[in-house]
């Protein structure tokens, strides 16, 4: 009786929420991951300016939306100082997982929007190029989205976000004098999304 109850009260809900598919590309710069920031120049270590693929299923109920992203980026991997650096072409890859809650703070649906959302985000960072076991790291992430429509429940979309992630790099691995750092990542995308 209460399982039945239950399903009764989340019924209208369930029913009332629109589910979508977002597909975007852009680019994102990274934070150094790992510095000496007591040698001269302040050398890093960091993955260079790469593009990226993301692909997220949403829910819509109302003003707010819950997404699950899973995004995608090769990348060099450059030691960068004050007057030059060495770039390792094709040596990292990042695979994200991410969840966000966003909310609508302006426009209407059917009409251009603007959103605002936070999350978290699992990302998991291998080396094609180089001999090292993959590693995984948590994240917090915050993005603005503007969408305006495009065609019958067809949206265009332009995203800016921005990420605070856990270092790539493990203490044993980096030269004598490197520390690790928390990173940042800010991304800009454009994309489709398709709703019912």
């Amino acid at each position: 009786m209460r399982r039945t109850l239950l399903s009764l009260l989340l019924l209208p809900a369930a029913l009332s929420a629109q589910v979508d598919l977002t597909i975007r590309s852009g680019f994102a710069a990274h934070g150094a991951h790992a510095a000496d920031e007591h040698a001269s120049g302040a050398p890093s270590f960091r993955p260079g300016t790469a593009a990226e693929a993301a692909i997220a299923i949403g829910v819509r109920r109302g003003s707010w939306r819950v997404a699950v992203t899973l995004r995608r980026a090769p990348a060099d991997l450059i030691l960068r100082g004050s007057d030059a650096g060495i770039i390792t072409p094709d040596a990292l890859a990042a695979t994200a997982m991410a969840l966000e809650l966003g909310h609508r703070i302006a426009g209407s649906p059917g009409r251009a929007t603007l959103s605002l959302l936070a999350g978290v985000e699992r990302v998991r960072w291998s080396f094609p190029g180089l001999d090292e076991p993959a590693r995984s790291g948590w994240g917090a992430l915050a993005a603005l989205e503007g969408t305006t429509r495009l065609a019958a429940r067809l949206d265009i979309l332009v995203r800016v976000d921005a990420a605070r992630t856990a270092s790539l790099f493990t203490d044993e691995e980096l030269p004598t004098g490197f520390t690790r750092m928390s990173a940042s990542r800010i991304g800009l995308s454009v994309g489709i999304r398709v709703g019912r």
